[in-house]
This record gives structure tokens, sequence and C-alpha cells, in this order.
């Protein structure tokens, strides 16, 4: 049984991206953006939600968790193009690239 659970898959539903905009007084062209990522993460094939999946932005420890809906937010200091790694011990990780600034079902 605990064979099989690696070989299960994840998706991630509605994932929205959202820049958010504000004003810096102190070199501005010099920070990266601030980037909303939030979604959701559920169970390939029965789409329950994925409790306690790992949510990160690749290379920089910037991310969250999903919680028991299977819905994760998080803000990260980064700028596009970055790449999602998703996670979870019970199942297949995952990575998305993100180019910009979108919505995305995958």
């Amino acid at each position: 049984m605990l064979h099989a659970m690696h070989h299960r898959g994840f998706c991630l539903r509605r994932l929205r991206l959202a820049a958010i905009v504000g004003s810096s007084l102190a070199l501005p062209a010099l920070l990266p953006a601030q980037v909303v990522i939030q979604g959701e993460v559920s169970a390939e094939g029965t789409g329950a939600p994925v409790v306690g999946a790992n949510v990160v932005v690749k290379g920089t420890g910037q991310g969250g968790a999903t919680d028991v809906g299977g819905k994760f937010r998080f803000i990260a200091r980064t700028a596009y193009p970055l790449t999602l790694e998703i996670t979870h011990i019970a199942y297949q990780s995952r990575e998305v690239v993100l180019a910009s600034d979108t919505s995305l079902v995958i």
C-alpha cells in the first residue's frame, strides 16, 4: 500500500498569480518584484484536496503549505520566469514553470 501511494500524482487547480504594485522610495529598480502566488492542489483522478503539500519557488525557499482545503497562498520576492516545486510525501513531486503574471489550470 505504501509503495502504491508514491505513484499517485496530483495537479494544481486554479493557480492564480498577481503582481503586487506598491510604491517603494528606495531603489525600486534594484528590488525584485513581489508576487502573490495562490492556488489549490488536488489529487489527480479523485480531485480531493491535498493537505500539507509544500509549494515553493524553486531555488529560493519562499513558499508555503496547503491547508485542509488544499489551498495555498504566499508572497514571493522574485521575478518571472519562476518555477514552482510542489511536493508531498505521499505523492509524486511536480514542477510548474510560470513565465508571466497569469492564471493556470494544470
